[in-house]
């Protein structure tokens, strides 16, 4: 993508159907990051040492989403 507001990479990742659910510990709570009708938004910006991700759920609300920094 390469627009006024942001050049470098996107994907979305829909995921359909999962052998079981994924679930990630956040402290003391169990977050579930992998399910039937779940989403993964990844953003890789070209210019910055930096990456997003977020991941919704079936209805579309955000459970976790993260910056990955790298060198």
């Amino acid at each position: 993508m390469n627009t006024d507001d942001f050049e470098g990479y996107i994907t979305l990742i829909n995921i359909t159907q999962v052998a079981e659910p994924l679930s990630v510990k956040h402290g003391e709570k169990d977050i579930c990051i992998v399910d039937n009708g779940y989403m993964w938004l990844q953003q890789f910006p070209l210019k910055e040492k930096h990456s997003v991700k977020t991941m919704f759920n079936s209805n579309g609300e955000i459970v976790q989403w993260y910056i990955v920094t790298r060198s």
